[in-house]
């Protein structure tokens, strides 16, 4: 099976990803490493997904043109990707297109 995770950096997602891999599915990670979080640790989680053979996809939900980049035969999707608050480095309007707009896509 091909398996898409959305959110594949945080730790939800990199959880869910290395399971389903570790069942043997073909499974492609997607996030686009919001600082919300730690960076360093995503970037962690991504190099640890790579290493066990999980394509990692660095790219925005509300990017329109991404189901150009993925492969068109995926089995089911996982998505965990989203902006858990607002904080003072952004606004409503990054919480409504991050958690709204991306899911729509």
């Amino acid at each position: 099976m091909k398996i898409l995770v959305t959110g594949a950096a945080g730790f939800i997602g990199s959880h869910t990803a290395e399971r389903f891999a570790g069942l043997g599915h073909e499974v492609i990670g997607v996030d686009n490493f919001s600082p919300y979080y730690s960076l360093d640790l995503k970037n962690l989680n991504a190099k640890s997904l790579s290493e066990k053979d999980i394509k990692i996809v660095k790219k925005d939900l509300r990017d329109e043109n991404l189901s150009t980049e993925l492969p068109k035969d995926i089995n089911y999707i996982f998505h965990f990707a989203a902006q858990p608050g607002i904080s003072k480095t952004s606004t409503f309007e990054d919480y409504l297109t991050n958690n709204v707009i991306a899911t729509k896509n």
